[in-house]
């Protein structure tokens, strides 16, 4: 895939590129730190191990990083398989100095589409109610919250949505 440019409210450059394992240590940097901000465990054996090995864990086309037109990684994305019909939205994380940006948007509807090109019918998330700005956007594209148990233990919300083709 080649680097899919958009445009902040700013009229700033970024770009989504696929990540790879040279990203790694960017993305979870971006993540934990977020995650610790919010009073929440990073770095979770049985939730985290993914970002040790991107390339290997989603393949090379499931796993995005949001960069400036210097290639500083500024934020990460993925969609991971679940079944034929699902594919779940993962590490939706962004540093603190592109938020409020309108990029979380641009983001949003580039997932919404790749999960449509891809066949999937359902698109899942989990998250946590104190990242109440990742929830607010999720209600704002269309996702309710769904029931059921979390994979991660710092996450207490479950949402869905239908990814309209």
């Amino acid at each position: 895939m080649q680097p899919t440019p958009i445009i902040a409210a700013n009229k700033e450059a970024f770009y989504i590129r696929n990540a790879t394992n040279q990203d790694a240590v960017k993305v979870r940097a971006i993540i934990f730190d977020t995650l610790i901000s919010y009073g929440l465990p990073a770095d979770s054996p049985d939730t985290d191990y993914d970002l040790y090995d991107i390339e290997q864990y989603y393949g090379s086309d499931r796993f995005w990083v949001l960069a400036d037109v210097n290639d500083l990684v500024l934020g990460s994305f993925a969609l991971f398989h679940v079944d034929d019909k699902t594919v779940e939205l993962r590490k939706m994380y962004f540093h603190p100095i592109i938020r409020g940006k309108g990029l979380a948007n641009e983001v949003m509807s580039f997932v919404l589409e790749e999960a449509a090109s891809l066949g999937y019918t359902i698109i899942t998330l989990e998250t946590a109610s104190v990242l109440k700005e990742a929830v607010n956007l999720y209600k704002k594209y269309g996702f309710t919250q769904s029931f059921g148990t979390t994979h991660s233990g710092r996450c207490d919300v479950i949402m869905q949505r239908n990814v309209q083709k």
